[in-house]
């Protein structure tokens, strides 16, 4: 199976930019063809504490610095750059925007592009942080009630719009061009977030699936992204992610973040002594408490009521991703759980591609496929 809308011979650099790791991907495309990885390589972020939380720009721009430095001796050209961002340095949120009059009226081009300047404007003014949008995206207009494809010029009473955008601090998206462009003549940078990404792949992975619940866990928060018949209609994050339940172990166990970090996944293979096992484990069912009962709150605030989606996915690295999916399971809400490593989704790149993480598999799949 291919997705490549690319034109033939191009090569991308796909970049990576997680909480944990900095990650980047040289990506042969060629139409009519599985993308194919030529290269890929990641980089740690260094684990902080809230003491050292100010430094986590500056430690993400030395992991993309390393990671920069591994492709320049590669020596291999390429036609652009995709970069990606997740939590915490990119939020996304899709808005319903709806005009409505009493008589019939024709739906003009501008007339959209002027609604959706509007909410890309509110949505920088209601963050936080100074930010910058990297991405706006139309997810469907409906006319009368009605999915219509091609909406302009077109006469009707009510116009909704689902409208998708994505910010990241500005700070962090300054440093990560400044090195990028440092290294590489990049003629274009495109940017996207990782909720996109993963959205866009899965969608190409698994056509038949239209409704579902994506749970991304590997960050300071765990973020949720709501597909719709077929739509990404929601987005929400809330505290913790992972990061919290290696925080929570060094704090029950008294170690640094890093050897917490080995502890727990040491812990979810069963290679540490029963003791150790047991400390480990106690912290983690303090964290187990509060995220379920976050979580709980979250899906009430998407759907509106309790019920989780029947179907599932979870995006986690592979350490602790046995601990989240026994979580769901204890949910009992007879929900179908998909994790990556069951979805083979190498299987969508070309044979000849180099091992690689499912991260930027994914990753790779989405840059082909817009």
């Amino acid at each position: 199976m291919f997705f490549s809308k690319q034109k033939k011979g191009q090569t991308i650099l796909t970049i990576d930019i997680g909480s944990s790791s900095v990650g980047a991907a040289l990506v042969s495309v060629t139409e009519n063809e599985s993308p194919k990885i030529v290269f890929c390589t990641r980089s740690p972020i260094a684990l902080l504490s809230e003491a050292e939380r100010s430094h986590s720009v500056a430690s993400t721009v030395q992991a993309l610095e390393l990671t920069m430095e591994a492709v320049i001796k590669q020596h291999t050209p390429f036609d652009k750059s995709h970069i990606i961002f997740s939590s915490p340095w990119c939020t996304s949120e899709t808005k319903f925007l709806k005009v409505e009059k009493d008589a019939l009226f024709q739906v003009a081009k501008h007339d959209i592009e002027k609604l959706t300047q509007q909410a890309e404007e509110e949505y920088l003014k209601g963050s936080s942080v100074v930010s910058e949008i990297i991405e706006h995206k139309i997810i469907r207009i409906r006319l009368n009630g009605y999915d219509t494809p091609n909406p302009y010029n077109k006469k009707a009473k009510t116009v909704e719009v689902a409208f998708f955008a994505s910010i990241v601090q500005k700070d962090i998206l300054e440093s990560v061009r400044r090195v990028v462009e440092k290294h590489f003549h990049v003629r274009r940078n495109e940017m996207s977030s990782f909720s996109l990404a993963v959205f866009g792949a899965m969608s190409g992975i698994m056509p038949n699936e239209h409704n579902f619940l994506i749970v991304d866990v590997r960050g300071e928060v765990t973020d949720l992204s709501s597909v719709v018949d077929g739509a990404l209609t929601k987005n929400l994050s809330f505290s913790p992610g992972k990061t919290a339940l290696i925080k929570a172990v060094s704090d029950g166990s008294g170690n640094s973040l890093p050897a917490s970090l080995f502890l727990v996944s040491a812990t979810f293979e069963d290679k540490v002594l029963p003791t150790t096992q047991d400390k480990v484990m106690e912290s983690a069912e303090k964290f187990k408490k509060i995220w379920i009962d976050s979580f709980n709150n979250a899906i009430l605030e998407i759907y509106g009521r309790p019920s989780v989606p029947e179907t599932i996915f979870l995006i986690s690295d592979l350490d602790v991703e046995v601990f989240f999916d026994k979580m769901f399971a204890e949910l009992n809400q007879n929900q179908t759980v998909h994790l990556l490593k069951n979805l083979n989704v190498k299987n969508f790149l070309d044979k000849n591609s180099v091992p690689t993480d499912q991260f930027l598999a994914l990753e790779s799949i989405f840059v082909t496929m817009i």
